[in-house]
């Protein structure tokens, strides 16, 4: 529809304009005003009106767009801001609910047996391949979420390159 205005306003604007500089518009005589317009003067007059009112109106239509896009733009900023006040409560309630997390993981989980601790174990020639506990020599269990670290050390040959028996 915009579009359409513009179209319309340059060509009544331009028609107007063409009008009135081509031919004569008004008689220099003794007649009422209306009748010394002559008909190139009233095509003039109707071009240029055609054009002041279209302008008009497309300069209303832009204003009452304006204010809406204005309108919109105070109604977003209200919800993002309403949207940020309830993210910080959010964070604010996550935070307070972590040591009770914690403290409530750590009741259900105490009562499970755990076989860790800090155990050194050699694995020369042993078959079996699941690390110890240091005290009560069976194989570690895993839970879910357990985690456990190993080191292997080498014993080397001459000038400190590895042997061919004890690679890693």
């Amino acid at each position: 529809m915009d579009l359409l205005i513009n179209i319309a306003l340059i060509t009544f604007g331009f028609i107007g304009a063409l009008t009135a500089i081509v031919g004569d518009t008004w008689r220099e005589d003794e007649r009422s005003l209306f009748k010394r317009i002559t008909n190139i003067g009233w095509v003039a007059i109707v071009c240029l009106s055609l054009t002041l009112g279209l302008g008009l109106v497309k300069e209303i239509r832009a204003n009452d767009e304006a204010e809406n896009l204005k309108a919109e733009r105070l109604e977003l900023q209200m919800e993002l801001s309403i949207a940020n006040i309830r993210l910080r409560e959010t964070r604010r309630a996550l935070v307070s609910l972590e040591p009770t997390l914690l403290e409530a993981m750590y009741k259900l989980t105490e009562r499970i047996v755990r076989e860790s601790d800090f155990a050194f174990i050699s694995l020369r020639g042993e078959s079996r391949e699941a690390p110890r506990s240091s005290e009560t020599a069976k194989g570690l269990l895993l839970y879910g979420g357990d985690e456990f670290e190993y080191h292997l050390y080498c014993n080397y040959g001459s000038y400190g390159y590895p042997s061919r028996a004890n690679w890693c």
